[in-house]
């Protein structure tokens, strides 16, 4: 659980898409009934 919560809290990947209103990073999010069912992020490429 510990590697869970270090990359949930190094990857502020949705911040960076509100921050730069998309410039930098944007997600795409599939909804079907109201519900979310997929999401897609676009953006650089991790140092991975």
């Amino acid at each position: 659980m510990d590697d869970l919560q270090a990359e949930i809290e190094t990857k502020k990947y949705l911040e960076g898409d509100l921050d730069s209103n998309g410039e930098k990073r944007y997600f795409l999010i599939g909804l079907y009934d109201d519900q979310v069912i997929g999401t897609i992020e676009f953006g650089p490429g991790s140092d991975l």
